[in-house]
């Protein structure tokens, strides 16, 4: 059975420092939390944040439970992407760098092909 509250589909951020993560997309897309579920040690266990009527959860790696945060660096690269629509793509931009976001492509008209 699906919560009454649950989207079918809903994406999960594992992060280091998931309480800075969640004040962060809070002051950049104006994100609202819907509930936290702190660990015994300060982490978050489990959080879940809307933005636009989507739903996301966010938690804080646990290598207790298997769930681990990507390298401090990044990776690489990845499979999985997640887009955000926004009203004013540059003031988002703006408002994020300026919290302490790393900006490494600004944004720019999709591609079509």
């Amino acid at each position: 059975m699906i919560p009454d509250t649950s989207r079918r589909l809903m994406p999960c951020l594992v992060v280091q420092g998931a309480a800075r993560a969640l004040d962060f997309y809070a002051a950049v897309f104006g994100a609202t939390e819907r509930m936290r579920f702190p660990g015994p040690d300060g982490s978050i266990v489990h959080a879940e944040i809307e933005i636009g009527g989507a739903v996301l959860i966010v938690e804080d790696a646990d290598p207790n439970r298997g769930v681990q945060a990507p390298p401090a660096g990044g990776l690489a690269g990845t499979p999985v992407f997640q887009y955000l629509y926004v009203e004013d793509v540059d003031a988002v931009v703006a408002r994020a760098v300026e919290l302490g976001a790393t900006l490494h492509r600004g944004p720019r008209e999709p591609v079509l092909r």
